[in-house]
């Protein structure tokens, strides 16, 4: 019988704690003139970047896990659930950063979607995992890369 794996994502590469770091930085420099002219608009504004961050932060995935019926990932309020039955192939993938096109580009981890259609949960833009489904594709960047690829394997007897 085989039992439940879990798994955390890999680290946030360079590329992304600099450019969290530099939203952070300008988006403050931006605030700090508001707050002197106070009004309706500032608060709009300030809203709007907060919940910007906040839905970044909610699609980071806290965990993985591998379980004789499918891969869960865990996020802050939900989870994903993919079944083995509607996985069609996994593979070890290497994004490039110009392929996201509507994602976090690096801000809080490449969340998001890619250019074409994947739902990417990564947090790493080297250590990727490649998840195709019948209708869905997924990217996750597990910390320990090689281990999880092949428990993967396993459990889907790919």
């Amino acid at each position: 019988m085989q039992k439940n794996l879990s798994y955390t994502p890999s680290n946030y590469d360079f590329y992304t704690i600099i450019a969290s770091f530099t939203a952070i930085i300008i988006l403050t420099a931006l605030f700090i003139p508001l707050i002197n002219n106070f009004s309706w608009l500032t608060i709009g504004i300030f809203a709007a970047v907060a919940l910007l961050i906040l839905l970044a932060l909610l699609q980071t995935p806290l965990s993985y896990k591998l379980t004789p019926e499918g891969l869960y990932i865990n996020f802050l309020i939900k989870k994903q659930f993919i079944p083995y039955n509607d996985i069609k192939e996994v593979k070890k993938a290497k994004p490039h950063k110009g392929s996201f096109a509507y994602s976090t580009q690096g801000v809080f981890g490449y969340l998001g979607k890619t250019q074409d259609g994947t739902r990417s949960f990564s947090t790493h833009l080297k250590n990727n995992i490649l998840i195709k489904t019948k209708n869905k594709n997924y990217l996750i960047s597990p910390k320990n890369i090689n281990y999880f690829y092949d428990k993967m394997k396993h459990y889907n007897n790919i």
